[in-house]
């Protein structure tokens, strides 16, 4: 596609990125998209560079085994991981600089906030760079806390760091949520995760102290989510961001839904992958259940199947 202008090129990725598009409103055009999303790929591409798209996500699986099978990645995020190979394939036939996912995992940013134990998040780690490698997705990447920080440090050092160098106030942050509409639908939606997981995973506690528990811990995982967007920022100062939680048309970053499901925050690792008409979606894994879903497995990755009548 090399005698195609930078414009067409450009509408074209765009279009590519729409397919799979998680916006709070219905989008009719691509011309409704952030004109930040159109420069960063019209100066790539200008500058014949790769691009990259950046995407702060797959953490580690949520403790909550109502919402999960295990604590190893399964189908979802081989799906998952596909879909963003097979988008970044596909730009680069448009583009001949080529192009790239980078996964800035931050399961490591707040697993001691969320109920998730460190051997569990390296564990995550380990089995999604093992299905990169199984399946050949040559068009991912991958980057964590431990990539930045000096791996003398601890866990909690490293977070440390972080939040001191990236870290708003935790008082400016309770400001925003109560005069940012999107950024208060950002806290409730963590709110409501971690609540719904304390639940599930914390003992003789009752709800009312799960749900103040719940609410605190929201705001630190805010805060240490946008330390960590922050210094990807820094790092990567001219890669196209993504984001895997639901934004408005205003929003500086790009939302993706990774897989198709019943809800718009539903992420594979919140929930578990369903096999339904030859088709992947994700669902809670107790919803699974109750459908008469049937577990199965392909090169040692779960999923569930629902077999029509």
């Amino acid at each position: 596609m090399e005698n195609l202008s930078i414009k067409k090129k450009v509408g074209m990725i765009l279009e590519e990125l729409h397919k799979f598009s998680n916006f709070n409103e219905e989008v009719t055009s691509v011309e409704e998209f952030h004109p930040i999303h159109t420069y960063k790929l019209t100066t790539a591409i200008g500058l014949n560079e790769k691009i990259t798209f950046i995407i702060p996500a797959f953490p580690a699986k949520s403790a909550n085994r109502e919402k999960t099978l295990s604590s190893f990645p399964d189908m979802g995020e081989v799906q998952s991981l596909k879909h963003l190979n097979d988008f970044a394939k596909r730009v680069s036939k448009i583009h001949e600089g080529g192009a790239e996912v980078l996964i800035c995992s931050d399961g490591r940013v707040f697993s001691d906030l969320v109920g998730v134990e460190e051997d569990d998040v390296s564990l995550y780690r380990e089995e999604l760079k093992d299905i990169v490698a199984l399946y050949q997705f040559e068009n991912i990447r991958f980057f964590d806390l431990e990539d930045k920080y000096d791996s003398k440090l601890s866990f909690d050092q490293m977070r440390f760091h972080l939040e001191k160098q990236f870290s708003k106030t935790e008082e400016s942050l309770r400001d925003e949520v109560k005069s940012d509409s999107e950024i208060r639908t950002l806290f409730n939606g963590i709110h409501r995760f971690l609540k719904e997981d304390f639940t599930n995973i914390i003992e003789n506690k009752s709800k009312n102290q799960i749900h103040k528990m719940a609410k605190e811990r929201a705001y630190k995982v805010v805060l240490r989510s946008n330390a960590w967007s922050a210094l990807v920022e820094r790092m990567f100062p001219h890669a196209f961001r993504l984001s895997i939680h639901p934004q408005s048309l205003s929003s500086l970053k790009f939302p993706v839904k990774l897989l198709p499901g019943e809800e718009k925050w539903g992420t594979p690792w919140h929930r578990v992958p369903v096999l339904v008409n030859n088709n992947f979606c994700l669902m809670r894994h107790h919803d699974a259940l109750k459908a008469g879903a049937i577990l199965k497995d392909s090169n040692g990755h779960a999923f569930f199947e629902i077999r029509s009548a």
